[in-house]
Order: structure tokens, then sequence, then C-alpha cells
């Protein structure tokens, strides 16, 4: 009778508290929590970045349009001058058309210069935005 309650004292003590298997597998499912954690935190930041390199490319192609564009306005002026000046064999008519149709093309311009400028200052924020959260997303 002893050994039989001894028995049972020792197979109670023995069974408390988790067992090696159970010990490991917790620390594998806290070790593939980090790791996903990790690997989300990553994709993130990468995909992040590439939103801000694309920002970025998109802003110095509006920066590279809004250069041409001032160009056209300047050449558009000068013809504008030009067409202004007297010329020979034109009627009068024909010069007033020639200055409307040149205002138009130099309105036409500007307005796409104003609206590039537009697009490039909010580029500008919202590069600055990503760039705020990038590194929130570093500091973590």
């Amino acid at each position: 009778m002893k050994q039989i309650i001894l028995l049972l004292l020792m197979t109670g003590l023995c069974s408390c508290g988790p067992g090696a298997k159970e010990i490991a597998a917790a620390q594998r499912q806290r070790e593939d929590s980090i790791r996903n954690a990790t690997r989300l935190q990553l994709e993130k930041q990468q995909a992040l970045q590439q939103s801000l390199e694309h920002k970025r490319l998109e802003k110095s192609a509006i920066e590279n349009n809004i250069m041409i564009l001032v160009a056209n306005l300047e050449a558009a002026k000068d013809k504008l001058n030009s067409i202004k000046q007297y010329q020979f064999l034109r009627t009068a008519n024909e010069r007033e058309a020639q200055i409307a149709g040149q205002v138009l093309l130099i309105q036409t311009i500007e307005r796409e210069w104003t609206e590039a400028k537009a697009s490039a200052v909010l580029l500008q924020q919202q590069i600055e935005e990503l760039t705020v959260e990038i590194e929130r997303w570093k500091n973590q």
C-alpha cells in the first residue's frame, strides 16, 4: 500500500507543470511569432521605401516638365512679341488672329505650368510624410 501511495505521489509530482514537449512547442510558437512580426515589419518598410522612391521619381519627372514648360512659355512670349511687330503684307485682321492664337497658347502653357507646380508641391508633401513614416518604422 505504501508503495502504491508513493508511486501515486511521484506520478502526481512529475505531472505538475508543462512537460518538455509543451515548453519546446511554446518556445517555437513564440519564436515563430517574433519571426513573423519582424518579417511583416520589414515588408512594410520595403513597401514604404518603394513608394517613396516612386514619389521621388514622379516629382523629378514633373520638375523636368516644369523646366520644359518654362522654356516653352518664354519661347511663346518671344514669338508673341515678334507677331506684334509690323510684318509686310499682313493685314490687321491677320495680325490680331495671330496675336489671339499666341495668347491662347501662352495661357495654356501657363495653366499647365501652374498645375505642374501644384502637383510638385503635393508630391513633396507626400514624400515628407513617407519619410517620417519610414523613420517611425525604423525606430520601432
